[in-house]
């Protein structure tokens, strides 16, 4: 098993407007808090906020990332997030994955992995706990 406890990764992103727009338009959610300067101004948020799921779908890229071989990272079995503070459209984000713990269920390695994500002032925005399958087995011909 190449996956071990305390094994972490880091990914860096940028929630550009761009990447909102289309999250809107893949997801239908447009939210003029999420696309419009004039309404989320007046709100509380004093600004645009990215969709909570566009930040989080991140993880998946910081999990892959704790693939020590590069190859095809694991298998999501479940995610929970719990959302901390806004990120605004704009912002620079860096999501931490580590290792907790690893589990031998049936035969199956199961890795619960820690999922954080900061903001550019390093401020957690979303924490997170992920369960993967680190390395499904591939069949045999």
């Amino acid at each position: 098993m190449t996956y071990e406890i305390g094994r972490t990764a880091e990914i860096t992103e940028v929630i550009s407007d761009e990447r909102v727009r289309q999250f809107a338009e893949l997801s239908g959610d447009y939210n003029p808090l999420h696309l419009n300067d004039s309404y989320a101004e007046q709100t509380e948020f004093k600004g645009r906020i990215a969709h909570g799921m566009l930040t989080a779908i991140y993880v998946a890229k910081a999990l892959f990332a704790l693939n020590p071989n590069g190859e095809a990272g694991g298998v999501h079995l479940s995610q929970n997030f719990k959302f901390k503070a806004p990120v605004y459209v704009g912002d620079t984000v860096t999501i931490r994955a580590k290792v907790k713990d690893l589990k031998s269920r049936a035969g199956i390695t199961v890795a619960t992995v820690a999922t954080d994500f900061f903001n550019q002032d390093g401020k957690l925005v979303i924490k997170g706990e992920a369960q993967i399958i680190p390395e499904p087995k591939q069949a045999e011909a």
